[in-house]
């Protein structure tokens, strides 16, 4: 998490950082999770980021709302997950121009194995 920065500075400029993680973040405590967010949210009004996550709804439990990176999940799915289904959710912040949009792309088997690509319309 502390590398993050140093790793990214001998990047070009004009390079779109990527972030990618699969069932990390989830383990973070909250303090650990708001902080690589506030790392994150940094480098992205510095340049263009994108965050790519696949990771269980939270908090962990029956009253889960969201995904990891604060995408809020449609009632729906909330209602899917509390019957029992075994899916993540691929979720993406992006930042262009130091403003930052959150979107959830799909569904997905907790170790990648099937995408369920949502409608991006809503």
């Amino acid at each position: 998490m502390q590398g993050l920065p140093e790793l990214t500075a001998g990047l070009p400029d004009d390079a779109l950082i990527c972030l990618l993680d699969a069932y990390i973040h989830a383990f973070f405590e909250p303090a650990q999770l708001a902080r690589f967010t506030r790392l994150v949210a940094k480098l992205g009004r510095e340049r263009g980021l994108d965050w790519v996550s696949l990771d269980p709804l939270v908090p962990l439990g029956p009253h889960v709302w969201a995904g990891v990176i604060g995408v809020d999940a449609p009632r729906s799915i909330l209602e899917r997950s509390r019957a029992g289904g075994v899916f993540r959710l691929l979720s993406r912040l992006a930042y262009r121009d130091g403003r930052s949009e959150r979107s959830l792309l799909a569904l997905g088997h907790p170790s990648g194995a099937w995408l369920e690509w949502l409608d991006a319309s809503g």
